[in-house]
């Protein structure tokens, strides 16, 4: 008794707390503003695009996110989701928000942009350029071949530069916010009679000499109106800065770390990894080279007896083997090629990567960034979606075997449209009792004459008169019959079969295609037909099910409020940036799931 107490004032200071945009409670949890709008605004969603729908997109999200709510609630309860490849998968989340958390406290928050620094953007969005980059592996290489070039004319400097002092040479056009900063600034800063920066040193290729060949107008300065400009301008120094700020903080914070690969464990994950890409080269190979991240699957299962091994050695907690690939989930990197050297000197400065974001996803630990409310909304919006998944499918395991009825019951329910192109020739006796059908059947089964007894017994006269013989006619005029008898074998006797106007014994005589009509074969369709039966069993079984959980766990919905919100109607896929590095999906796909909602009725406030 004491406990119902308490749990009922809970409840009570709960409900006066609720945030002003609730738009629904669903038992002990509620879905805001902020939940529908992130989940309309950032996926796709049916109908969106579409301005009259825009009332009932609205309300058909918003009782799919309950959906989604009461499915994640029944999970829990069934204790789903608390085995070791969810805890790994949650955590791994979890440290993705709170680094990404403290990129927007430490980074973000920092940045200011001057009037003038945005003038200056004005003038070098502008202009392209055509550079050329003359890169050496060191500083005093690198200066004497901005010294050869800057007396003389290019054309005939350059050939006199000797190959030793060359690493590479490349040719590229940018314009501004293409390039890293220090690049862009040499480039930009040169006046027009300067063809030649002083050597500057770029991440990744080394010490360079920048030569601007051409200056021409950037044609995406131009395609924009005069107010846009300044704001593509202000968007590209935002970046830009963000970009320098966080190499900052992130030197910071790693200066003084240490961390040491398990040799013997990189080398099994390097030799595993390049066996499966070598295995498909042409079908892994993308556009970018090659990546591990359609692989992880793959190379989870090969190495499963080493992946709770520790193989990064940390200060304070080494990290798993495990751990490493799934943060490889959400980095986008590429192999150029599959060569031994190169792939391990690239999987290696991938992995120092890894490392940076798990010191960095510690740092915003030491912050107690992962209590902090942005966090907290993040990682329960996608454990909720999950445990809703999860619960489906433990749902859809439950459901029992489409029969064969089942796909004919379809077929003949929707034989006006899917008997058009299909024709039968059948020979039938039709009666008006079973009895009468049954011993009929048994006569031709023991060698009577079939045409005599349709003529003498068949009620449908017009066949009766050829011998019950019905001549070719389309499936979609006689769907009860025409299917059962594409299902047949030609010459099978099929019945007796309950129709409306009595019951049917008929032997299949052909069947073939409409002659006008192409489409595929019979057995194409069935098999179409029984995944649709399937999936519309799955759905009701499900929606079944959702009703059943909101009368359980209780659900209030305010449809009164949605005429406040408003959505866009672009329908997008969203991919969202993480704080230091990594992309995921901006919000879990709100899957459409409305109809549970006719089982309980014009559901406002259902109490448990």
């Amino acid at each position: 008794m004491l406990l119902t107490a308490l749990s009922a004032v809970a409840l009570s200071q709960r409900a006066r707390e609720l945030p002003t945009d609730t738009l629904a409670e669903v038992g002990t949890k509620i879905i805001t503003a902020q939940d529908l709008i992130e989940r309309l605004e950032l996926m796709p969603w049916p109908g969106k695009e579409r301005p009259g729908l825009a009332d009932s997109t609205k309300i058909h999200a918003l009782q799919s996110i309950v959906a989604e709510q009461l499915l994640a609630l029944e999970a829990n309860k069934q204790d789903i989701g608390k085995d070791s490849a969810w805890a790994m998968r949650v955590r791994t989340l979890e440290r993705l928000m709170v680094r990404d958390q403290l990129y927007r406290r430490q980074v973000t928050p920092k940045i200011t942009i001057t009037n003038a620094e945005i003038q200056q953007g004005i003038r070098r969005y502008a202009s392209s350029l055509k550079l050329l980059l003359l890169t050496s592996s060191t500083e005093a290489d690198s200066r004497k071949v901005y010294r050869t070039i800057a007396h003389g004319s290019l054309d005939s400097v350059l050939q006199r530069i000797s190959p030793k002092l060359l690493t590479r040479q490349d040719t590229l056009v940018i314009n501004m916010g293409d390039v890293e900063k220090t690049l862009e600034d040499a480039a930009y800063s040169l006046q027009k009679g300067n063809q030649v920066a002083q050597p500057i040193l770029i991440q990744r290729l080394g010490w360079v000499v920048t030569v601007v060949l051409a200056r021409f107008s950037n044609p995406k300065y131009q395609d924009l109106a005069v107010s846009a400009r300044s704001q593509k301008v202000r968007s590209i120094l935002q970046q830009q800065k963000e970009h320098e700020r966080a190499m900052l903080y992130e030197a910071s914070v790693l200066s003084r770390r240490k961390a040491e690969a398990n040799p013997e464990l990189f080398e099994l994950l390097a030799s595993s990894a390049l066996r499966i890409l070598r295995g498909d080269s042409a079908g892994y190979r993308m556009q970018g080279g090659y990546t591990i991240v359609v692989i992880l699957d793959s190379l989870a299962s090969i190495l499963r007896p080493m992946l709770d091994k520790p193989f990064i050695s940390m200060e304070d907690r080494s990290m798993t083997l495990w751990e490493v690939l799934e943060e490889y989930r959400f980095l986008r990197f590429y192999f150029p090629n599959l060569q031994d050297e190169d792939f391990r000197m690239r999987l290696n400065g991938s992995i120092r990567q890894t490392v940076a974001m798990e010191y960095l996803a510690r740092e915003g630990y030491r912050q107690n960034l992962q209590n902090s409310e942005e966090v907290r909304h993040d990682v329960a919006t996608w454990v909720d979606y999950w445990r809703a998944r999860d619960q489906e499918r433990q749902l859809r395991a439950t459901l029992t075997q489409v029969t064969e009825d089942d796909v004919m019951n379809y077929l003949i329910q929707n034989g006006g449209i899917l008997g058009s192109p299909y024709e039968v020739n059948v020979r039938e006796v039709l009666t008006d009792s079973l009895q009468t059908a049954v011993r009929l059947f048994e006569q031709i089964v023991e060698g009577a004459n079939m045409a005599e007894i349709a003529g003498k017994y068949s009620t449908r006269r017009a066949w009766a008169d050829r011998g019950g013989e019905s001549l070719w006619f389309r499936v979609s005029g006689f769907p009860d019959i025409g299917f059962r008898a594409l299902a047949a074998d030609s010459g099978q006797l099929v019945g007796p079969l309950k129709l409306k106007n009595g019951y049917s014994l008929f032997r299949v005589l052909g069947k073939r295609h409409a002659p006008a009509d192409s489409m595929i074969t019979f057995d194409s369709l069935r098999a179409l037909v029984h995944e649709r039966v399937k999936s519309e069993k799955m759905h009701r079984l499900i929606d079944t099910q959702i009703a059943t959980y909101a009368r359980s766990y209780g659900v209030k919905i305010h449809y009164d409020r949605l005429h406040r919100i408003e959505i866009t109607k672009q329908n997008m896929f969203t991919s969202r940036l993480i704080g230091f590095g990594g992309v995921m999906v901006a919000v879990p796909t709100l899957v459409p799931r409305w109809d549970w909602i006719k089982q309980v009725g014009d559901l406002k406030d259902l109490l448990p």
